[in-house]
C-alpha cells in the first residue's frame, strides 16, 4: 500500500505538472511557458483560478480529480508507512 500511494501520487502530480507546463506554453510562447513551468510549480488553489481568469471557463473535472487522487496517494503512502512502521 506504501509504493501504491507513492506511484498514484507521482503519476497525477506529473500529470498535473505537465498540464500546468502547457497551459504556461499555450499562453506566453512556447519557450517562455516551458522553462516558467519548470521554475515554479502549480499553486494548489491559484493556477485554476488563474486558469479561469484567462481562459473564462473553470478547469475541467479532470484537473480536479487528478488533484484528488494526488491526495489519496499521499493518503495511502502514509497510511502503508504507518502500518509498516516506515514513519
Amino acid at each position: 500500500m506504501y509504493r501504491l500511494g507513492q506511484i498514484l501520487s507521482t503519476v497525477c502530480g506529473g500529470v498535473l505538472w505537465l498540464f500546468f507546463i502547457g497551459m504556461l506554453m499555450e499562453w506566453m510562447g512556447s519557450i517562455l511557458g516551458f522553462f516558467l513551468g519548470i521554475l515554479f510549480s502549480p499553486g494548489v488553489v491559484i493556477f485554476p483560478v488563474i486558469y479561469w481568469l484567462v481562459e473564462g471557463v473553470w478547469p475541467g473535472p479532470g484537473y480536479f480529480l487528478l488533484f484528488g487522487l494526488a491526495w489519496l496517494g499521499i493518503i495511502l503512502s502514509y497510511a502503508g508507512g504507518r502500518l509498516s512502521e516506515k514513519f
